[in-house]
């Protein structure tokens, strides 16, 4: 028979108390769990911190570790070199670039230049595909209008081709000298947009073409003095 001043064990054997120890007991029993909880919590963060150290350590060398998604910027599209020169009769080429761009997918540029100084024999601009997806792309106008004196040039990015974010060439424009003076070649239009179509507007840097006559070359023929001979 077990009295009220014993607790009856799990292996069903008896352990005597004093009424005044049970509560005692009890509470030492408490503190003892809540021990237990902040050991397996210590232990589970030490184990994370581990995991994380081997998953560093196993990371290759020249591993690039994946950047946060880009934030949209605008960028600023520029005419480079910002000072072409060329003679009449002869062609110099610029690029349109595209700086410091993010998340972008689309892009319009127009330009005005002086069609008495200079032209674009072909037309159009040649298209460069350092930001564009050479082949996810369509391009919407690639026009030069020799008589206005205007270049218009937009394209943008398709499924399943991402967002674009840095800097690089967008196209190059081969202009011909055809008489002396400085032309500008001056932005009247950039926008760019995201691939959910939300426009973004970059700021502008011009540029200019020198034209100029071609050197004049003197040629320096020997002169031949024939002296007069006597009789």
């Amino acid at each position: 028979m077990i009295s009220s001043a014993g607790r009856l064990c799990q292996d069903n054997t008896t352990v005597q108390t004093m009424p005044g120890l049970t509560r005692r007991i009890e509470a030492d029993s408490g503190q003892d769990g809540k021990r237990s909880h902040l050991g397996l919590a210590v232990a589970a963060s030490l184990t994370l911190a581990l995991w994380l150290l081997v998953g560093l350590l196993l990371v290759p060398c020249g591993a690039t570790v994946p950047q946060a998604e880009a934030f949209d910027a605008p960028g600023t599209v520029r005419i480079q070199p910002a000072e072409a020169t060329v003679d009449v009769g002869r062609t110099v080429t610029v690029e349109v670039r595209l700086e410091d761009v993010g998340n972008s997918y689309g892009l319009d540029i127009r330009l005005a230049f002086d069609p008495a100084l200079v032209q674009v024999p072909s037309g159009r601009v040649t298209p460069r595909w350092d930001l564009l997806h050479s082949l996810n792309h369509f391009v919407i106008k690639n026009e030069a209008n020799n008589i206005s004196g205007t270049v218009w040039y937009a394209v943008t990015n398709i499924h399943p081709a991402e967002p674009f974010t840095g800097t690089g060439r967008v196209c190059a424009i081969a202009f011909t000298g055809v008489a002396s003076g400085t032309t500008p070649l001056h932005f009247t239009y950039a926008k760019g947009s995201t691939r959910e179509g939300a426009g973004m507007w970059p700021a502008t840097a011009d540029g200019t073409i020198t034209v100029q006559s071609p050197a004049q070359h003197l040629v320096h023929l020997p002169v031949v003095v024939r002296s007069a001979v006597g009789p």
